[in-house]
Formats: C-alpha cells, sequence, structure tokens
C-alpha cells in the first residue's frame, strides 16, 4: 500500500519565487532579494531531496518526539565522520536498502551567527543508544562498516552534502493528519527554516509511501466485514477479519465481542446469529504474536431485522406444456406472525392475486396451496411469488418454467395425421411421434396411457410414458405390443444408437408365437447410448421366450426395471429337450449392467 506524497510549502509565492530561482539565475533578475536567495538557501530542500527522501523512507523520526517535547540531545544518532559530523539531527530516516539519512543543522563556515542544512548518509548501523530506531532489523550487513561516512570503503557510498545556507534556526516534527498532535508512526514529517532576512519560514513536507516496516510495538489494526448487511433474525451472520494487519508482520489472534452477551476467540472468520431484533455493537480487537493488542477495536453496528416469510415453488424444475393447465404446487411459511396474503406473477403479462388461502396460518407452520395456469405460448418464463405476513413483512421467490421444452405428444386419443404431435393435437402412434420428433429436430416424446403399437428407437430422443391425458403428471400405464419386423418380434426394437437415449415407464410385451423366437425388447449393432428405466418387460410366449435380447457387441444398462422372459414353447434336438427362457440374454460381446428392479425366468 502507499502513502501519496505530500510536498507542501508555507508562502505560495516563496516557494515560486524563491525554490525555483534558486535553481537558475533570471536573465532578467532585478530583485536583490532573489539574488539574496540563491546565495543562501539551495535547491535540494525545497523542491528535490527532502520530499523524495522522506516518499521512499520505511522508517524515519523527527527531533520531536510523540509527545511534542524535544528528543533528548543525542537521541537521533547521525552518521560517523565525514563534513559536518556532530551536527543538530534534525530528522534520521531508513530506506529499504538498510541506509540512514539524516537532514543536519551546522554552525556556518562562512558566518558563525548563521547555519548551515547538510543532507548526510551512510549504511545504517541500528544499536542501543539509538533510541527511536533501535531495530536490528533495520541494520545495514556489517561488512558496509554501518554507521560511516567513508566513500573509500568497499559498498559504503557514505556521502555528505550541504542544501542550504543562511539559516537563522531548523526544526521537524511529525503532525498527525488532520492536526491534533503529534503522530507516532512518523508517516509525514516536516522540516522547517528560518531564512536570514525572511519575514516567514519556509516549510516543507514529505509523506512515506513504503510500509514494508513497523518498530516493534506498533498496534496491530483491526479490521473486519460481515455479510449479510442486514441479516435478519436467526439468520447465520459471517464475520470476517482477514483484512486486518499487524504492520510488524507477525500472525493476528481475534477477540469478538458480538454485542449480545456473547464472545468469541475463534480466527479471522466467524459465524453468529441474533435471536432478538435490534441494533448490536460488535468489536474486534486483535493481537500480535509479539503480544501487542490493539488499544482500539473496530467496531460495526449490526441492526437485526425481522425474517421475512419464505416462499418456495415446489417440484423443481418447472416443466408446463403449451395451452394446457399447469399446477403450481407452493410452500409458504411465516416467521414473525401469522401469514396474510400472496400473489404470482406468471412471467406471460398476467398475475394472480392477492390470494387468501394462506391468511391466518401460524408462525412456524408451512401453508402449501396450488395454484393453476395456462401458458399458450412455448418458452421459458420466470415466475415471481411475493407473500407477505401479519406485519407487512414480504418476501419474492423466482422459478424458471420451461413451456414446450422441445417436446412432442403422443396419446391413445391422438391420429396419426401429418404435423400431428402438439398436446392439443397428439399423434397417434409412438413410431409416428418418433418419425415427426426426429423431423422437427425434438428431443423428446411423451406418450399417455393406453394400448400402443411397437416402434424403432431414434438416437437422441428420449420417450417417457404414463402420462395422463392432460401431460400433466405420470401414473397412467402405457403399454407397448410386439409385432414383425424383419422376421423378427418385438415391441420395441434399438439399433446402433450412440446418442444419449432414454426410455422410461413403458410396459412391453412380447408376442405369442409358436414358430419365431418371442422377445419384448432387441438392442443390437453396436448401441452404446441408449438406457432403460422403469420398465416393465415381459417376453411374451414362444420357443426361446426372452425379455430383453441384447447383442452384436452392445451396450445397456437397465435401472429400476421389472423383466420377465415369459414362457417358452416347444422342443428342439435328438432326443427332444425344450426351449430355454431368458430374462435378458446377452450375446455377441454386449454387457448389460442392472441397477435394482428384478430379472426372472421361467
Amino acid at each position: 500500500m502507499l502513502i501519496e506524497v505530500l510536498l507542501s510549502m508555507a508562502l505560495a509565492v516563496l516557494l515560486v519565487g524563491g525554490f525555483t530561482a534558486w535553481g537558475a539565475i533570471s536573465l532578467t533578475q532585478q530583485d536583490a532579494v532573489k539574488a539574496a536567495n540563491d546565495d543562501t538557501f539551495g535547491l535540494g530542500l525545497g523542491s528535490v531531496n527532502f520530499p523524495q527522501d522522506v516518499a521512499s523512507s520505511m522508517a524515519g523520526v523527527s527531533e520531536v518526539d510523540e509527545n511534542g517535547s524535544p528528543r533528548p540531545a543525542g537521541a537521533l544518532r547521525d552518521c560517523t565522520g565525514g563534513e559536518a559530523a556532530g551536527g543538530d539531527v534534525l530528522v534520521a530516516l531508513i530506506t529499504p536498502s538498510h541506509r540512514r539519512i539524516t537532514y543536519v543543522l551546522v554552525p556556518s563556515s562562512e558566518d558563525p551567527s548563521l547555519m548551515e542544512l547538510w543532507r548526510r548518509e551512510c549504511p545504517n548501523l541500528s544499536e542501543t543508544g539509538d533510541g527511536t530506531l533501535n531495530d536490528p532489523t533495520l541494520s545495514a550487513a556489517g561488512s558496509l562498516n554501518p554507521g560511516v561516512i567513508d566513500p573509500g570503503t568497499a559498498g559504503n557510498d557514505g556521502s555528505a552534502e550541504r542544501m542550504a545556507t543562511g539559516i537563522v534556526d531548523g526544526a521537524a516534527d511529525c503532525p498527525r493528519d488532520g492536526g491534533g498532535g503529534q503522530d507516532p508512526g512518523c508517516r509525514t514529517i516536516s522540516l522547517t527554516a528560518e531564512v536570514v532576512d525572511r519575514p516567514q519560514d519556509v516549510v516543507t513536507k514529505g509523506t512515506r509511501r513504503v510500509n514494508s516496516y513497523a518498530p516493534p510495538g506498533t498496534e496491530p489494526i483491526p479490521r473486519f466485514v460481515f455479510t449479510p448487511n442486514p441479516p435478519e433474525r436467526n439468520e447465520t451472520v459471517t464475520f470476517d477479519a482477514s483484512s486486518s494487519n499487524d504492520p510488524v508482520g507477525g500472525t493476528l489472534t481475534y477477540s469478538w465481542d458480538f454485542g449480545d452477551g456473547t464472545t468469541s476467540n475463534s480466527g479471522p472468520t466467524v459465524t453468529h446469529s441474533y435471536a432478538s431484533l435490534g441494533t448490536y455493537t460488535v468489536s474486534l480487537h486483535v493481537t500480535n504474536s509479539a503480544g501487542t493488542t490493539s488499544s482500539s477495536p473496530a467496531i460495526r453496528t449490526v441492526t437485526v431485522e425481522p425474517k421475512p416469510p419464505t416462499a418456495v415453488f415446489l417440484g423443481v424444475p418447472l416443466q408446463a406444456i403449451e395451452n394446457a393447465s399447469k399446477n403450481f404446487a407452493l410452500s409458504l411459511t411465516a416467521h414473525e406472525t401469522t401469514l396474510d396474503t400472496y400473489s404470482l406473477d406468471w412471467g406471460d403479462g398476467t398475475s394472480s392475486g392477492p390470494l387468501g388461502s394462506c391468511v391466518g396460518t401460524a408462525a412456524g407452520t408451512p401453508c402449501t396451496p396450488t395454484e393453476v395456469h395456462t401458458y399458450t405460448t412455448k418458452g421459458t418464463y420466470i415466475v415471481r411469488l411475493t407473500v407477505t405476513d401479519a406485519g407487512g413483512n414480504s418476501r419474492s421467490a423466482l422459478a424458471s418454467v420451461t413451456v414446450g421444452n422441445g417436446t412432442l405428444y403422443v396419446s391413445s386419443s391422438g391420429s396419426d395425421t401429418p404435423g400431428c404431435g402438439s398436446s392439443g393435437a397428439p399423434c397417434r402412434q409412438i413410431e409416428k411421434g418418433l418419425t415427426e420428433a426426429e423431423s422437427n429436430g425434438l428431443t423428446r416424446v411423451v406418450v399417455t396411457g393406453g394400448s400402443f403399437s411397437r416402434f424403432d428407437v431414434r438416437n437422441g430422443i428420449t420417450v417417457e410414458g404414463g402420462f395422463t391425458a392432460d401431460f400433466q403428471t405420470q401414473g397412467e400405464t402405457t403399454t407397448v405390443n410386439a409385432a414383425l419386423k424383419d422376421g423378427r418380434y418385438s415391441a420395441m426394437q434399438a439399433d446402433n444408437i450412440s446418442t444419449s437415449t432414454l426410455v422410461s415407464n413403458l410396459e412391453l410385451g412380447g408376442p405369442s408365437t409358436s414358430t419365431d423366437a418371442a422377445q419384448a425388447v432387441i438392442v443390437r449393432n453396436g448401441t452404446s447410448g441408449l438406457s432403460l428405466s422403469e420398465l416393465h418387460v415381459n417376453g411374451g410366449s414362444g420357443p426361446h421366450a426372452t425379455g430383453i435380447l441384447v447383442e452384436g457387441g452392445s451396450t445397456l444398462p437397465i435401472d429400476n426395471s421389472a423383466i420377465e422372459s415369459g414362457t417358452t414353447t416347444g422342443t428342439s434336438g435328438t432326443p427332444a429337450r425344450g426351449n430355454s427362457a431368458y430374462g435378458i440374454r446377452v450375446v455377441g460381446g454386449s454387457n448389460v449392467t442392472v441397477t435394482g428392479g428384478s430379472i426372472s425366468a421361467s
């Protein structure tokens, strides 16, 4: 984090007419005062060196302590040796590269009644006698001969440079932002120079931008946020203090007071809930690994509001059929008082309510009304349910309703006319419905209860049976009867199905024959995408009666289905023996996985 550099000068006229002129003599210079400025006050103090030195330092102190009192003589240790040694140190700074920079006043060599300001730099050495910066972590490597201005020492590069002359007196302090005394952290340092023949002092300020260091004993800084804000009664509130900071760089422990008589010493993230309405003051103290605790806590006010009623759509995800009534099952629960009204915005430009069938239901007791709506156009709609309790607290819930959903409809009362398949004009047979679905890019065929002829599965088109006449719910029986195709009996045949395809909720019956193999379902020719679920399969009656025949290297998962072989008839071989019966017959390198349900063979 960077702290902005502040460069504040008293008397703008002095700055512009003084500092700038000190750096370059104007060809039109006529004012004798400007000439005196050039002679007595150098460019470095006001315009470049001091603000830059402060900005890039990671620690600094002035000759005035945090109480505003002058520090004892020698409290700010200077570099050793070099020009201007033994002067009055106004400011001491430590750079990130562990070098010490001091700004020092010494008597002028030309006029003993005046003083000179010097900038001195050397490798830093923190020691016991250095009361303001006594921290070994700030010291340079011993090989640099720390603390000595000696350009002749390799790697030392100590220096002493005169910044200004003609100074009557000088001072430095660390004012607190916004006034009110001195800043113990010395983030901003102010350097004041009383210049000869000048009616007012010159003031230069610099602000440290580097926060990678804090002196021992620096307090950790507690901070936290909480969500949700505001919380509801009995709602879990998460308090997060991960933004707390220890400038010294240690680990932190956390002490929470939630304002309702409960406390916690858990980590930076804690949860809490409030059982009563009201306003609570939450405070946080942090302690670093050195044992220093924040003197002032972080404080936040938490206002706990009434908990609105709960509004829930049951049976999501919601699907409806165009031009068919759809039942919407709801669950509404009040928490603070009794339930009052609710309303629904159906998302198609129409709404219902306010409705009063739940008025007076006690808090904590769900009310479960059912509302009916008809969508006339396929698409996706967002339904908004809003419920209000007797105290005026309300909450809304949203649900998405998919109408149509790429579905084609087959009914025992339908007709296999060209273009059949809408809910209002369903097809009569499953085979016709699959043909229409395939032609129109639909992925789902739903079938009412009743009796239907055999069909061939199509890649990627789901077949679901058992629907009521209005296609709203399942629970009816959909029976599919076997017939001959290409010299083989089946009620359903799947040939090389490679795309994910589900067939469910059907009763598939085999033939009654004495000449050909009797089977209800044939899966063949490398079929790998088909899944069967919730089926009742009976192989019928005939030679080698088989519920499901899987052949030709096919793979088939079967879930929660009842599979029966049916009854085998006839004899074969010499001597004669009975034909076999198979619940499931798996041949030709095929693989079947069965989960739940039952398999039987007679």
